[in-house]
């Protein structure tokens, strides 16, 4: 496939977009486990 530079930077641009956004999700949700860990075990949240 040929891409157009345009059209390679915009694609670039894009997934690079998502993976923060993937990144960010991934994040937030480990630490949000961590929270639900944390309230029942404190020793296991120490490990996260």
């Amino acid at each position: 496939m040929i891409f157009h530079p345009i059209s390679q930077t915009r694609f670039v641009g894009f997934f690079h977009f998502h993976k923060a956004f993937l990144e960010r999700g991934i994040f937030g949700v480990l630490r949000h486990f961590g929270q639900l860990v944390q309230l029942r075990r404190p020793l296991m949240a120490n490990l996260l």
